[in-house]
């Protein structure tokens, strides 16, 4: 028992030195934000964040040491670092890592060292409007072409989740996510690349087998089709599309037994879903029906798997 909780408290301090000194990162850096930070599943390197530590530590301890002289910058400082505590991963809201929009808040406290800071300065006491107007200027100005480039990059989906693959290689939701507008433009032999890569990175995101499975259908390539359908199943047993499906792709290689299994199942879980009026359930009896006097089977034939 004491040994889980360490773990965890080793986590806590690795996520939050990691958020901390990239949200900062963040702040500076536009170019490098993607649509989604896929979440890590293993622990960053050591000098990652026992660096990041000993540079926190650093400034939290200077911050302090200031405080009769200069109050802001333990304000600022201590309002940035506290308010990240929620956001370090401890409770996980979904499967990213982090989020643009939690900089937010915390970055209210880096405005207030930078705000009090240069109203330290001695040029801005003595030259007060004048040097404000300048700097304010450039710095919207700067702001200006910076949000002109970065908007460019949600022109459309394809920019979108390129620009996010240009920053991470391995985040499967651009990868599938790009995928699913090949496959919209009807190119599904685009798709299927980036869908391997995102099952690649993430074996058990159910929708990007699915997907996956997808493609390789509108391409007719049946069997790799039937095994990413297969593996969406091993994800979730009880997936009511993998299982439509594969009932209809069984009964186009004329395998009856299998094709009556997977609609079966199908038809079960719309029915107890939905009702047995749903349209989809009623679909699948009518196929069933069909399946049955084409295979010779009956349903007592597959009594022992309700």
């Amino acid at each position: 028992m004491r040994r889980r909780k360490s773990i965890e408290r080793d986590k806590l301090v690795v996520f939050f030195n990691d958020t901390a000194t990239t949200e900062i990162y963040t702040l500076s850096l536009h170019d490098a934000l993607p649509i989604f930070y896929p979440a890590s599943r293993e622990m960053p390197p050591l000098w990652q964040w026992g660096g990041s530590l000993l540079v926190l530590l650093g400034l939290t301890y200077g911050a302090l040491a200031q405080w009769k002289r200069h109050p802001y910058l333990a304000v600022g400082w201590l309002w940035f670092a506290g308010s990240l505590l929620p956001m370090t991963g401890l409770l996980k809201l979904g499967d990213h890592d982090m989020a643009d929009r939690y900089t937010y808040f915390p970055l209210i406290g880096i405005f207030i060292l930078a705000v009090w800071g240069l109203a330290q300065w001695k040029v801005m006491k003595e030259q007060e409007g004048r040097v404000a107007v300048v700097t304010g200027g450039v710095f919207l100005v700067v702001l200006m072409m910076i949000s002109f480039v970065q908007t460019s990059v949600w022109k459309n989906n394809f920019t979108l989740y390129r620009h996010a693959l240009a920053v991470d290689d391995a985040n499967y939701v651009a990868h599938n996510n790009l995928g699913v507008a090949w496959l919209g433009q009807s190119q599904p032999e685009k798709a299927v690349p980036h869908l391997k890569k995102a099952v690649a990175h993430c074996p058990h995101c159910i929708e990007s087998w699915l997907n996956l499975g997808e493609s390789y259908k509108a391409m007719q390539e049946w069997q790799p089709a039937v095994n990413a359908f297969r593996e969406a199943l091993d994800v979730k047993g009880d997936n009511v599309t993998a299982h439509e499906v594969l009932g209809a792709l069984y009964h186009a290689r004329g395998d009856g037994w299998l094709a009556i299994h997977h609609s079966r199942r199908a038809e079960a879980t719309y029915s107890q879903r939905f009702g047995p009026d749903y349209d989809k359930a009623v679909a699948l009896r009518q196929n069933l029906e069909v399946y049955y006097r084409q295979y010779f089977f009956r349903p007592e034939d597959f009594a022992s798997e309700s």
